[in-house]
């Protein structure tokens, strides 16, 4: 493995998602002293059901895109595609239905927009996939950069006309319309070629796995990241959920998105170290030690900084998010080094694993809600409940990860097992 390749592509991606977070972080201090609470709440479970929702909207087929060989990618982003564009319709008609019996803002035209932001995550994902097949993290990195700045600048203007939670929806959903063309601009520079319904018959019944498998776990991995926000809004309101909304913004989004680029390199990098040796040991722990430094340095900036930060940064009416910022630290740091390495088990086909490992997670978060719906516990016990809960699961799938593939899937051993083979023939 080129360590100083990796390095580049990883720190490319990271610039990238850098620039695009100073953008936001610049933008925080005006947000706050504009939108209240309450909008950012019904904001946040409008956003939090379309992430949750979005990923999975290709069928996984954007896994398919890096995992199928390079003469079929076009087949496999082409079939991603139609399917995003038919979940799209399905969940604008199921946000239509209940909107309204969870308090969220409705109404059709909130409903079409709901419906084009899955479809847009959906194209995102699978078109994303496809610049990281062709290794065009450059162009990956100007649709990163153009998301951020194109939410950011509509959600500051639509408050001069839409004080409330519309205008931060809207903002979101010029910021992943824009991703979404920077991304189709490069596909086409890159190339489309042709697709056929035998083709794409062919990829559905070959990848079976990944939305028979990975469409649950996916769901159940998005759900455990945003349910807090729907439990929030059930148990206490959504002032509360606009607190917590915030924190999100300022810690947990970022750490998301900078995960999500180390993963896709390493899922790249192991990918290809799995065709061509059969492990892909080096690369999990090159990512374990970096994703690991980078969580340390992150949790410990948290607890040190967050209250003073957040008074100087948004204001003392905010003072709530600095205390939830430091309640969820611990769950974020493992969920961050756990994100890096989750595609591991995808680089064997083991779909079913992952499966599992989410809906113990989703089992967690559904056990800490129904337990503080029952004992009528308040915001910040619950909260602290679930982050510590969350946390000591994560670590303990990190480590059955980096166990597994230090026994069975080392670069070396495999070596080895090739030339013993070799010298008895």
């Amino acid at each position: 493995m080129n360590r100083r390749l990796y390095l580049g592509q990883v720190g490319l991606l990271f610039s990238a998602t850098a620039i695009a977070q100073l953008i936001n972080f610049a933008s925080y201090p005006l947000l706050a002293r504009t939108y209240d609470s309450v909008a950012f709440g019904y904001f946040s479970v409008f956003v939090s059901a379309a992430l949750v929702i979005g990923p999975l909207s290709c069928g996984r087929f954007d896994i398919v895109v890096q995992a199928a060989p390079h003469s079929q990618r076009y087949a496999a982003l082409r079939l991603a595609t139609w399917i995003s564009a038919m979940v799209s319709i399905v969940s604008a008609i199921g946000y239509a239905f209940f909107a309204p019996e969870s308090g969220a803002v409705g109404g059709w035209l909130y409903s079409i927009l709901f419906g084009l932001s899955v479809f847009l995550l959906g194209f995102g994902f699978s078109g994303t996939a496809y610049l990281i097949k062709h290794e065009a993290y450059r162009l990956n990195g100007m649709a990163i950069v153009t998301r951020g700045l194109m939410t950011v600048v509509p959600q500051l203007l639509f408050f001069l006309v839409l004080p409330d939670a519309r205008g931060l929806i809207l903002g979101f959903f010029f910021g992943i319309l824009f991703h979404s063309m920077v991304v189709a601009h490069g596909v086409r520079r890159l190339g489309l070629g042709r697709g056929s319904w035998r083709k794409y018959g062919m990829l559905a019944r070959r990848y079976r796995q990944y939305p028979l498998f990975d469409v649950p776990s996916t769901f159940l991995s998005m759900f455990s990241l945003y349910a807090a926000n729907f439990f929030l809004l059930d148990l206490y309101g959504a002032r509360e959920v606009g607190y917590f909304a915030f924190a999100f913004r300022l810690a947990a989004l970022p750490m998301a998105l900078l995960a999500a680029s180390l993963s896709e390199v390493f899922f790249q990098k192991a990918a290809q170290s799995f065709r061509s040796t059969g492990g892909y040991w080096n690369p999990l722990r090159f990512n374990l030690v970096i994703a690991g430094g980078l969580a340390v340095v992150i949790f410990a900036a948290t607890l040190l900084f967050a209250h003073w930060a957040v008074d100087i940064y948004l204001g003392s009416k905010w003072g709530p998010v600095a205390n939830v910022l430091i309640i969820i630290a611990p769950m974020m740091a493992a969920r961050f080094v756990f994100v890096t390495i989750s595609a591991a088990p995808l680089v064997t086909g083991r779909t079913g694993w992952l499966l599992a490992a989410n809906a113990l997670l989703a089992l967690v978060m559904i056990f800490v809600f129904a337990l503080a719906k029952l004992l009528g516990l308040d915001f910040e016990t619950y909260l602290s409940m679930s982050s510590l809960g969350m946390a000591f699961l994560y670590l303990m799938l990190i480590a059955a990860i980096t166990i597994t593939a230090y026994r069975h899937y080392r670069e070396d051993s495999h070596d080895q097992s090739a030339r013993s083979s070799a010298g008895e023939g």
